[in-house]
């Protein structure tokens, strides 16, 4: 009879464990949206794998609404995501998801939720190597502008960039030069970061491109879907130098690739 008697015992007590989770991840999602609700938010900062992305990300205002959507404003387009709030080993994780926009789906993460208010949303995601953060405050807060040395540098690339299109002056991947076969390539650099890789009127690439501030130098990842001719430019390059149409790249690996692209 002892035997049966202890699971019985035990039930009443993981159904009170059970309850007492949802009942506090409920309170922590009427919290935040209490908090949030009905307010504009952008991002102040955005800092993955070491590098500060917050620069792609500026103009960008973010809407949580009480269906657990997220509705994103960039200027020139409107695109939604979903976010939900869950328990994990006794922390909050808020869950964004942004499967339909590329560029908004960087911020795709089960991110732990360190503090929210009516003014202030701060976000980690930690692995064994790197802590990303991203951080949203309230649209009309006061940001801090990045004094980094490579800020102007980086805002300098992407003026260069935005709206434009590149033709390839020289390419290598893994140490071969592939500059023949990407001569009647081009690279257009649309806006919210909307990257096509061209064979004259058709695009034959579609893919997104990302301005990076790392420690010590300024990257351009180049993010295209699968093509054999993408590959020899889908990289994070590190910038070298800008003179006058040219910008001359290198790949930020041991491999030291070059990318030279030229404005047309």
């Amino acid at each position: 009879m002892k035997k049966l008697l202890v699971p019985i015992l035990l039930l009443p007590f993981i159904s009170c464990v059970e309850e007492d989770n949802t009942i506090q991840n409920t309170a922590n999602t009427n919290s935040f949206l209490e908090a949030t609700q009905n307010e504009r938010w952008v991002i102040s900062r955005f800092v993955e794998e070491g590098r500060d992305l917050t620069l792609n990300y500026l103009g960008s205002s973010f809407l949580f609404s009480e269906d657990r959507k997220i509705t994103v404003d960039s200027g020139t387009e409107t695109t939604q995501g979903s976010w939900r709030i869950e328990r994990d080993r006794n922390v909050s994780e808020l869950y964004l998801n942004f499967a339909n926009n590329r560029l908004m789906n960087e911020l795709s993460e089960d991110w732990e939720l360190l503090e929210f208010s009516p003014s202030l949303i701060r976000l980690i995601e930690a692995d064994d190597t790197e802590i990303d953060t991203l951080i949203f405050v309230r649209a009309g807060t006061p940001v801090a502008n990045n004094n980094h040395a490579n800020a102007l540098v980086a805002k300098g690339l992407v003026e260069k960039l935005e709206d434009k299109a590149f033709s390839i002056v020289k390419v290598t991947d893994d140490r071969q030069d592939y500059t023949q076969a990407m001569g009647e390539i081009e690279l257009a650099f649309g806006k919210n970061r909307v990257l096509q890789l061209k064979q004259g009127n058709q695009v034959i690439a579609n893919g997104i491109w990302l301005v990076g501030i790392g420690s010590d130098k300024v990257t351009l990842e180049l993010d295209l879907a699968d093509n054999i001719l993408a590959e020899y430019v889908d990289e994070e390059w590190e910038l070298l130098e800008i003179e006058g149409n040219d910008i001359r790249l290198e790949e930020t690996d041991t491999d030291k690739d070059q990318l030279i692209i030229r404005q047309k």
